[in-house]
């Protein structure tokens, strides 16, 4: 009779050997499924990845690398702090959020045309290798950097006597001007009473260049003469980018007296082909400039009103407009033109032009704040809304103009990012602190943590 036998373990249906057999495998194949799903459990476990701030609501995923300090683009470049290997160091980012590589020191400048300073005084490009220090041979001291030009000087000793020179490098570390014995290749000097008794800056392809009683507009490559203008000694200077033009205040006859409250002040309006106009002074003092940006200046007129000046515009707060005697903001170009009035102006706001546009603050009757955008005509671009009663001033760059987007301070003091037509953009919460946009990109932060936003309300994502 034909008998049937099983095979491999089951041969031996009663063999205790074969059941034990059987259930090792078992146990063994429970115990992988358990620890796949453990595993899974474990690679979210607090400590093996950086941790991240609270997400904004509808805003995209947060920084997968955490930013202890972030400055603004420049040059498609911005410095951030990042952990790296254990310890904080500066790197360089481009716009989409790549390092580029580390930095050896802390810069001290932005990039531009292609370079930066560190604190040690040397120069990085932006592939991260270092251009030139203070080991070069060449020169003693790296004084400054201007628009990529890498000014430098050295002590010139010799039996007859020593001597400064002064030399500019390019951005790739050559000779653009070789070292010579010419104050025009040096910066400021602090022998007066301002601080600006000699100096020298780029604009564009011209070098301006003053001294006591002399101004100069120079052909960079050349060093030949544009202008040069006798008997006024410079107060103050501002740059209007929008019109191309050069704003200098000035004392003719300068004679080693006082300038503030000076009935001889005059306006130097220079283009950069050397013609220039000079008008009456529209101002009757001076205060120093809060902004380090040359393209702003505070000044005083008449009863103690203050006012600034952006890209051909000059605003005055405590204007007496036309208004049923009321005050108003006046709005003047160069010459002294009035070219329109705003009632009901907030004196607690500062408007700022960027290009064609600015943002303006205003007050009813009753104290409640407002903030609009207005364009080179007056014009209101979207109907005033209610603002947060201190506009968020302590909390960042709030309510300027840049990039085509303002952040302000709503009625609930969150911040929210408006463009020219009033649309809300992106909203922060009260605790954040934000940064006027450069190339596209604002800095905000919330205690120690720091991102970049772009125009459209997205993070970028540093990696």
């Amino acid at each position: 009779m034909f008998k049937y036998e099983k095979t491999g373990l089951w041969k031996e249906r009663n063999s205790p050997r074969s059941f034990l057999i059987f259930l090792v495998f078992v146990c063994a194949g429970l115990l992988f499924l358990t620890a796949c799903s453990s595993r899974e459990v474990n690679d979210t476990t607090p400590g093996t990845q950086e941790q991240q701030p609270p997400q904004v609501q509808g805003e995209p995923p947060i920084n997968p690398r955490t930013l202890y300090y972030a400055k603004d683009f420049s040059d498609g470049l911005a410095w951030v702090v990042v952990r790296h290997e254990g310890v904080e160091r500066w790197a360089a980012i481009n716009t989409t959020g790549e390092i580029q590589f580390f930095a050896n020191a802390e810069p001290t400048t932005s990039f531009c045309n292609g370079v930066a300073m560190l604190s040690d005084n040397s120069v990085i490009d932006s592939r991260g290798n270092i251009v030139v220090d203070n080991n070069d041979p060449r020169f003693d001291t790296i004084t400054h950097l201007d628009s990529g030009f890498i000014w430098v000087q050295r002590r010139n000793d010799t039996l007859d006597g020593s001597v400064m020179e002064y030399g500019i490098l390019d951005s790739s570390g050559q000779w653009f001007h070789e070292l010579q014995a010419d104050w025009r290749l040096t910066r400021y000097s602090d022998n007066d009473p301002w601080g600006r008794r000699m100096g020298t800056s780029l604009w564009g392809d011209v070098l301006f260049w003053y001294e006591t009683g002399r101004i100069y507009l120079l052909d960079f490559m050349t060093l030949n003469t544009i202008l040069r203008i006798e008997g006024r000694q410079i107060v103050s200077e501002w740059r209007d980018d929008y019109n191309e033009i050069l704003g200098l205040r000035v004392v003719p006859d300068w004679q080693g007296q006082g300038v503030f409250a000076s009935p001889e002040m005059r306006v130097l309006l220079i283009s950069k082909d050397g013609s220039y106009e000079e008008l009456p002074e529209l101002f009757d003092g001076y205060v120093p400039p809060s902004d380090s940006s040359p393209l702003y200046m505070s000044v005083t007129i008449n009863a103690g009103w203050y006012g600034t000046i952006s890209d051909g515009i000059f605003f005055f707060e405590g204007f007496e407009g036309s208004f049923g005697g009321g005050m108003a903001g006046g709005f003047f170009d160069f010459r002294r033109n009035r070219l329109f009035e705003i009632p009901q102006i907030d004196n607690n706001f500062t408007p700022l032009f960027e290009r064609d546009y600015s943002v303006i603050g205003l007050e009813n009757p009753d104290g409640v704040r407002f903030v609009t955008i207005i364009d080179r005509q007056g014009n209101f671009q979207f109907e005033p809304i209610v603002a947060s009663p201190v506009l968020g001033y302590a909390r960042g760059e709030t309510s300027r103009l840049s990039n085509g987007k303002a952040w302000v301070v709503d009625r609930d003091g969150n911040i929210v990012l408006l463009n020219t037509g009033g649309e809300i953009v992106v909203s922060l919460p009260a605790d954040y602190s934000v940064r006027a946009f450069s190339e596209g990109f604002s800095v905000i932060s919330s205690g120690n943590r720091f991102h970049f936003i772009d125009v459209t309300g997205e993070r970028l994502i540093v990696h």
